[in-house]
């Protein structure tokens, strides 16, 4: 009986330090993921600051020959990059996508401007800088992708939760975003 009680003890035993090293697993995983996440994020936001730094330059740059366009540029200079979490950066990426897209169709009224090479190379800037965001918005999405794979999986799923681990959401565009723009040649 004896016997028993130490086998069963014994297994008992096992059974936690199996159970311990697979939860001490998880939880390095499972940070280890968060981290990617938070490092393609800070990623979206250096871009996106990027960005809004260039926009004061293009705005002087546009001021003189958009004079009674001054609520757009006004709009633009008041963009600020302030934000408390994913779903407002989304949202001033958006935001400031819209107001470019703006400038640039304005600027098509005036041929002077779209000559000049300080427009021209802000607008070649703008262009980099959008392709990285664009870039960063996808590794973005792969890392999350990798996370939520690992954090919905049974039974990682009930002892993340236990952990405090939360499901990430993508990195998502709106309506306007996704629709092609008319192109008028």
């Amino acid at each position: 009986m004896l016997l028993l009680y130490i086998g069963l003890a014994t297994l008992f035993l096992i059974l936690l330090v199996v159970l311990t090293i697979y939860l001490i697993r998880l939880n390095n995983n499972l940070a280890k993921l968060e981290v990617t996440i938070k490092k393609e994020y800070s990623n979206i936001d250096v871009s996106l600051k990027k960005r809004a730094d260039l926009i004061p330059k293009l705005v002087d740059s546009v001021k003189a020959y958009m004079k009674h366009e001054n609520d757009l540029l006004t709009e633009i200079t008041k963009i600020r990059m302030d934000y408390k979490n994913e779903k407002e950066l989304m949202d001033i990426d958006e935001k400031t996508t819209s107001l470019l897209k703006n400038i640039f169709m304005l600027a098509e009224n005036y041929p002077d401007l779209k000559a000049s090479s300080n427009f021209l190379k802000l607008q070649e800037e703008l262009s980099n800088v959008d392709e990285d965001i664009a870039h960063s918005r996808i590794t973005f999405n792969k890392s999350v992708l990798n996370y939520n794979n690992v954090y919905l999986m049974f039974p990682t799923r009930i002892f993340a939760k236990i952990m405090g681990f939360k499901k990430h959401e993508f990195f998502k565009v709106n309506e306007e975003e996704r629709n092609m723009p008319n192109l008028d040649l």
